[in-house]
């Protein structure tokens, strides 16, 4: 029973991971190229919004192949 949870888990994984890139790029050139081109101050994050959502498609990559159930790590990003 734990390992059709486990196949569960590891798709909805690879979905979010799916799904990341798409929202990296409607923030990436859409709303980012919006932003500049009105002189909107949105507090940076036109500027931040892309790599924050680069950062969580890579954890959603790396769950989706893990093979630790109780794998707790929480990427933060590399310098």
């Amino acid at each position: 029973m734990s390992m059709i949870k486990f196949n569960k888990l590891k798709a909805i994984y690879a979905i979010l991971f799916l799904i990341n890139p798409g929202l990296f790029l409607v923030f990436r050139l859409p709303y980012q190229q919006y932003i500049y081109e009105n002189n909107v101050y949105d507090f940076h994050f036109a500027d931040v919004a892309p790599n924050f959502f680069s950062v969580f498609m890579v954890v959603f990559f790396h769950k989706s192949l893990s093979n630790d159930v109780n794998n707790k790590v929480i990427c933060i990003g590399h310098l």
